[in-house]
């Protein structure tokens, strides 16, 4: 595999090459934020300019990006969203998966103190057990989001920073590696950043690759969900009814717990949540709108944890019934 070095030489090479004639679709190397970021990588990380300006200089502004990120499927209503992730398939490939790699799964829950099936349940919902990894540039992602999507440039210019840094830690071609629009990679759907913080070699060869290695994926989501605060055993979600429309102005708005199941008690949410845990437990009354229907959940921290990993209520809600449909469907 190519080096950062040896891709930046041959990126230099090519853009020798073909001068500075580009297409409308390429980035321009030349706007004053582009130009930031390279004067930034060569201060602070001591990367060479016209290098990283080569590399630039063959990322696409690609349109078919900005519109995926602007209408991602966590826009869809409930049922639709739920249809895409709790499929016969998709959790007969979580037990399949679960009993493959039962060992490596059951050592990283314990050594990150995670619960094994929400473990199996994101790999299954980011990338169906490594089925679909993305088929995307991530440099074309980062660069077309970071510098033509103004809603979240100061994020996706800080990924484009740090796919450079994996880059060179990890002997990625900056040039070839695939992932989602957003910038997402491998079996678990890492971003450069949390790729560099959480990422981990689990199956002791020297490197992280979360494209070919399931001990490392396994064990990187689980480090990620420990670092994150997962309480291992505590429940994520209860169903819940309203006794009264006006419990609907208990829906929480924030993704962090902001009632506890007391108050939510008291204002005419009921579910079994109020028999099994203290009326002190922090929780959150959850909408799950669907086509002409709603239905409520009360979540607790566990789920909150799971939106770290996607900021999506609906992301979260489709991990848990992943979760205990694998659970349920184990020998």
């Amino acid at each position: 595999m190519m080096t950062i070095r040896s891709t930046l030489i041959g990126a230099t090479l090519l853009a020798a090459c073909i001068g500075t004639t580009t297409s409308a679709a390429t980035l321009d190397v030349e706007q004053p934020e582009v130009r930031a970021f390279i004067e930034r990588m060569q201060q602070e990380h001591g990367l060479e300019a016209d290098a990283v300006r080569a590399i630039l200089m063959q990322a696409e502004i690609r349109d078919d990006i900005i519109e995926r990120i602007s209408t991602p499927a966590e826009g869809m209503a409930w049922d639709r969203y739920r249809s895409i992730f709790i499929t016969r398939a998709r959790l007969d490939g979580g037990v399949a998966f679960w009993a493959e790699w039962e060992e490596t799964i059951d050592r990283a829950a314990s050594e990150y103190d995670v619960d094994a099936r929400y473990l199996v349940a994101i790999i299954g919902v980011e990338s169906n057990y490594g089925l679909i990894t993305g088929r995307y540039r991530v440099l074309d992602a980062l660069a077309t989001l970071g510098f033509a999507y103004p809603p979240r440039s100061r994020f996706f210019r800080a990924q484009l920073e740090q796919f450079f840094l994996l880059a060179e830690e990890a002997g990625m071609d900056l040039l070839e590696a695939k992932g989602s629009y957003a910038g997402a990679m491998g079996s678990p759907q890492f971003i450069p950043e949390s790729i560099r913080r959480w990422g981990v070699d689990y199956d002791g060869d020297g490197r992280i690759d979360l494209w070919h290695s399931w001990p490392d994926v396994i064990g990187s989501v689980a480090r990620y969900l420990g670092e994150h605060g997962w309480v291992a055993g505590d429940a994520v979600a209860f169903p819940a009814d309203l006794l009264d429309d006006d419990a609907r102005a208990l829906i929480g708005t924030r993704l962090e717990e902001d009632r506890t199941l007391g108050e939510l008690y008291q204002g005419g949410v009921m579910s079994a949540a109020m028999g099994v845990l203290p009326a002190a437990t922090p929780a959150r009354l959850l909408a799950l709108e669907s086509d002409g229907s709603s239905s409520y959940g009360v979540v607790l921290h566990n789920f909150h944890v799971i939106t770290t990993y996607n900021t999506s209520s609906l992301y979260a809600m489709a991990v848990h019934e992943l979760a205990l449909g694998i659970a349920g469907g184990r020998p």
